[in-house]
């Protein structure tokens, strides 16, 4: 290939490789270029989603919004759009033996694509350990299969209440790959992701959600350690802003309600929001975390202008050898 040529498959939209005779076309000019975009990009922003996690602490056949009497066909219906953990509490925890309807509405929610983790509350270490561990075999024991992890309610954020919960977090590991969720419902140890998968490092009221950031350690681990759920969210804007913010503060759970934490008539969470299908919505529409976007497409831009840049170079030193020259060399801005 001569130097004639390659010029007019340069013009063409082929860029030649004149070191190895060939040309670089159009599919190989993208793929480099999808390669720098994927390198810009941190590996935890291109695979991470935001998920729902939901306090289902009402029977199945009640708690339901939006046209549904059942809040548990509610969810079911939803998990195809978004993934969704519900959390299973038949009695403050498991009952005495599995309920038959409870195991019907885990197995229909699952069959469509959610996840189940059974609630336990530790009383911020007050229960005995021995009995932590009972709550979790029940739930074991009464679900089989349907259980995928546990909700460990009421931790403690004191330090000195971490080897509890270490000691917890190791039982159940001993059982299987069950993931364990953390809620001392606010800030707490670093040292507690040692006795946790995922922490709830929010739980309270949408007016106190925004003034409520984070330690910075939270940036640096995945997203999926951690939980926001916020309550007394009475309109649909601001529960799409929460949703917003949870993202921005690194949390791969998200749960918003209109339900009141101070409410004397009904205790929170047993019911669905009632703008559920729009929280649905919003949070599908988040997608995953990535970067801001120009920054990305520029950077991978410029590699693939300088990747050009450096074979027409090429390009022009051959020509000018193969004619006796020598490649004229680059003019410095500036240079006295």
């Amino acid at each position: 290939m001569d130097a004639r040529r390659s010029t007019r498959g340069f013009r063409s939209g082929i860029l030649a490789d004149t070191e190895n005779r060939r040309p670089i076309r159009p599919r190989r000019l993208a793929a480099i270029a999808a390669a720098a975009i994927a390198a810009c990009v941190p590996a935890a922003a291109r695979a991470e989603t935001l998920s729902l996690l939901v306090p289902a602490y009402f029977a199945p056949g009640a708690g339901g919004t939006e046209g549904y009497t059942d809040g548990w066909a509610q969810l079911a219906a939803s998990a195809g759009k978004v993934p969704i953990t519900a959390i299973l509490s038949p009695n403050s925890g498991p009952d005495s033996g599995a309920v038959p309807i409870y195991t019907v509405a885990v197995a229909n929610l699952e069959r469509a694509g959610g996840r189940v983790v059974g609630y336990v509350n530790t009383h911020d270490g007050a229960l005995p350990l021995a009995d932590a561990e009972a709550q979790v075999t029940a739930y074991l024991s009464q679900y089989p299969g349907a259980i995928d992890g546990f909700l460990i309610d009421n931790m403690s954020s004191h330090y000195s209440g971490l080897s509890y919960y270490q000691a917890l977090y190791a039982f159940v590991k001993s059982l299987g790959a069950y993931q364990v969720i953390g809620n001392p419902g606010g800030d707490t140890h670093r040292a507690y992701l040692t006795a946790a998968d995922t922490l709830v490092t929010f739980e309270g009221a949408a007016a106190a959600y925004p003034a409520a950031t984070p330690p910075s350690w939270v940036a640096a681990q995945p997203a999926s350690s951690f939980v926001n759920t916020i309550s007394d969210q009475f309109s649909v804007s601001g529960m799409a802003a929460d949703i917003a913010l949870a993202r921005e503060r690194n949390a791969g759970y998200v749960y918003v309600t209109d339900q009141s934490m101070y409410s004397t008539d009904s205790f929170l969470y047993d019911r669905m929001p009632s703008y559920w299908n729009a929280e649905v919505a919003t949070v599908a529409a988040s997608g995953a975390a990535v970067p801001e976007p120009g920054a990305v497409v520029l950077t991978a831009l410029g590699m693939v202008a300088m990747a050009g840049a450096m074979a027409q170079s090429r390009r022009r030193g051959q020509t000018a050898r193969a004619n006796g020259g020598a490649p004229r060399s680059v003019e410095r801005i500036g240079a006295g």
